[in-house]
């Protein structure tokens, strides 16, 4: 296997310099963390493991302000959509309406702001030291996520009595939230009706999701981030639509309930068949990895991002591909779509980390060489999930006792502690 041959070349040579400049322009200090020489498999005894009531504890008092924003520590303490939606999304999870509703409060009142139902992607400190939005784009992985949380708090929380308000768990005071559930249900509608009209295109038989409203449909070619497709939202949203309610998808083989529908006939069904197919298609080495990025053509095949020397191509970017802090979430979301079919496609890698020893942050998939660092506690905590869920228990183990070690040292780090909790959420079903 080539990557294999090029590993004692990564490890001595050049793989500082090559992810240095890639993971520095999101902000993030992984070198402070120290992880590049610790070893994967941890004793039990070193992994006292974070209950997830606690890790969410930890996760509202560091990355969530009062008034219900969640604040990316690393990225100048910006706010965006995605984490507004992961984190009403983890409320939900945590059976936690006030925090919920704070969380989508803060939304809906200064994302939401956009004429077509979808949220501005990014909010923060401008120029002249005023807070507010910076980019008025959206990024659809944060609309779908919000959509998907408030289908979830529908699910659990919605008025029994058929009052249009939410109910609290113990607490009688339902009118506190009166009318939430109303309102959420028309938001849920208009971030719909925009992702149908504006976010998806049509290439050849495939329905594809573009990343955002403005700068990835580039004419005859689209660029396109698999980490986008959420594929429990698609699920979510799938029944709603065939079911004309708010209530939430059973959780049985989700390509089961695809086949027994008409394809042609349902948005949300077309869109997962199509994202799975094409995220396929851009696996690249024998790895079988997707890349954080990729370019499709007019007929939706997947573009070559190399040229053999390791130069990007496909008229994009110029970059080189990369699976590591973007792509991590594909595995995630068909963890959690409880898509087996679907994560087969990450078997073979975690075959390969099982018998490398340690999970690397990136695997440059043109050059074919990996990180030499460790990746994040919340990338452990996936490949974890997947590797249960694939019934490769040994790995699963040794990924999840890692990944309640290196948590800890990880305390500011939004993006690794949302990943670890998620996947924690799975873990204790």
């Amino acid at each position: 296997m080539k990557i294999i041959s090029h590993l004692r070349i990564c490890f001595l040579i050049f793989i500082f310099p090559i992810f240095g400049y890639t993971w520095s322009s999101y902000g993030y200090a992984w070198s402070s963390y120290g992880y590049a020489w610790s070893s994967l498999f941890v004793s039990t005894a070193q992994a006292r493991e974070i209950s997830t009531l606690e890790g969410w504890q930890y996760y509202k008092s560091r990355f969530i302000s009062h008034d219900g924003r969640i604040i990316d520590h690393y990225q100048r303490s910006i706010s965006h959509s995605e984490g507004q939606g992961y984190g009403m999304l983890l409320a939900a999870l945590h059976d936690d309406v006030d925090t919920f509703v704070r969380i989508y409060s803060w939304t809906r009142d200064n994302l939401m702001v956009r004429q077509d139902g979808l949220a501005a992607w990014s909010w923060g400190e401008r120029e002249e030291g005023r807070w507010s939005v910076i980019d008025y784009n959206n990024a659809t992985d944060g609309d779908l996520l919000i959509a998907w949380a408030l289908l979830e708090g529908t699910r659990r929380w919605s008025d029994p009595n058929g009052r249009g308000g939410v109910a609290v768990p113990g607490n009688s005071e339902v009118d506190k939230y009166e009318n939430f559930y109303k309102r959420w249900q028309v938001e849920i509608s208009d971030i719909v009706a925009a992702v149908k009209s504006s976010l998806t295109v049509e290439r050849g038989a495939k329905l594809l999701l573009l990343p955002g409203y403005f700068g990835f449909n580039h004419g005859e070619t689209l660029r396109i981030n698999p980490s986008y497709f959420i594929f429990p939202a698609f699920k979510a949203l799938m029944e709603r639509d065939s079911k004309g309610s708010g209530n939430y998808p059973d959780q049985g083989n989700y390509p089961d309930q695809v086949n027994n529908m008409d394809r042609n006939d349902n948005f949300w069904a077309r869109l997962y068949t199509s994202s799975l197919n094409i995220t396929r298609k851009s696996c690249m080495t024998k790895l079988s990895l997707p890349p954080d990025w990729i370019n499709v053509d007019k007929r939706g095949e997947v573009l070559k991002p190399w040229n053999g020397m390791g130069k990007g191509s496909g008229g994009l970017g110029g970059e080189s591909a990369k699976f590591g802090f973007e792509s991590i979430r594909v595995p995630l979301y068909l963890a959690m779509a409880r898509d087996r079919g679907g994560l087969e496609m990450f078997s073979p890698y975690l075959d390969f980390i099982g018998k490398l020893g340690y999970l690397p942050m990136v695997v440059d998939l043109s050059q074919e060489t990996l990180s030499i660092h460790s990746a994040s506690a919340g990338a452990h905590a996936v490949m974890a999930v997947c590797a249960g869920i694939l019934e490769k228990k040994s790995l699963e183990k040794s990924l999840m006792e890692k990944a309640h070690v290196k948590i800890r040292d990880e305390p500011d780090d939004y993006y690794s502690h949302t990943l670890y909790l998620l996947a924690l959420s799975m873990e204790q079903k």
